[in-house]
Order: C-alpha cells, then sequence, then structure tokens
C-alpha cells in the first residue's frame, strides 16, 4: 500500500467517524428539544390559564404591556424586611 492509498483509507474512516458523531449530535439535540418543551409545558400548565388567556398573556409580554418582573414600592429606611417594623 502507497502513501497516498493509505490517506485515502485515513480519509475515508474520518468520514465515517463524522458521520457518525453528526448522527449522535443530532440526536442529542433532539433531545434537548424535547426535554426544554417538556419543562415549558410544566411552566406554562403551572399558570392554570387556558390556551386563549396564554395567547394574551404571551401578546401582551411581548408587547411590554404587562411587566416580566413586578415592580415593588422601594423598602422605607429603618424598616424590618420581614416584618415591616421600624
Amino acid at each position: 500500500m502507497n502513501k497516498l492509498e493509505r490517506y485515502r483509507a485515513l480519509q475515508q474512516k474520518k468520514r465515517a467517524k463524522l458521520e457518525k458523531a453528526q448522527q449522535d449530535m443530532n440526536q442529542i439535540d433532539q433531545l434537548v428539544q424535547e426535554e426544554e418543551n417538556t419543562q415549558i409545558l410544566a411552566v406554562v400548565r403551572s399558570y392554570a390559564m387556558t390556551p386563549e388567556e396564554l395567547a394574551v398573556f404571551l401578546r401582551d409580554q411581548h408587547t411590554g404591556a404587562v411587566p416580566l418582573v413586578p415592580e415593588y414600592p422601594k423598602e422605607q429606611e429603618g424598616m424590618d424586611n420581614e416584618t415591616g417594623n421600624p
């Protein structure tokens, strides 16, 4: 076997490994996507909204009509954080 034949054989071997690795990556990507979807569904269901209510909520979030984080009044100086007492 001359050098060129060895290089071609090595090239084919590496291509086969690369194709297998790509297939594995595609499978892992699919598993990640499925798990993300499962977690998203769990969060959505925790809101106990109808599909229509969820659509309105998401639309309002996207347009900025509803803040993502509720704004709380600033704490007054000298107040106990837990009891609200001075």
